[in-house]
């Protein structure tokens, strides 16, 4: 499928969904090419401390943060 296809096609499900989903979903559309981020300050935080203060080396391997996180919204 061609992106401008899969856009599409994106596009027509978004606007199948009930207008309240439909906003939020724009926002986070909105945001995420605004460079925003998902998370909440207080979750960069704790990201932040688990990379900074783990092991003798003096932080987690950025590999091993992602996948801690990736496992938790499963």
């Amino acid at each position: 499928m061609s992106p401008v296809t899969k856009l599409d096609h994106l596009i027509e499900r978004l606007r199948a969904l009930p207008g309240p989903e439909q906003d939020r979903i724009v926002a986070e559309i909105e945001a995420a090419l605004d460079g925003a981020s998902a998370l909440t300050d207080a979750q960069w935080r704790e990201i932040e401390s688990a990379i900074d203060s783990d092991g003798d080396e003096g932080g987690l391997a950025h590999d091993d943060v992602v996948a801690a996180w990736r496992a938790r919204r499963v």
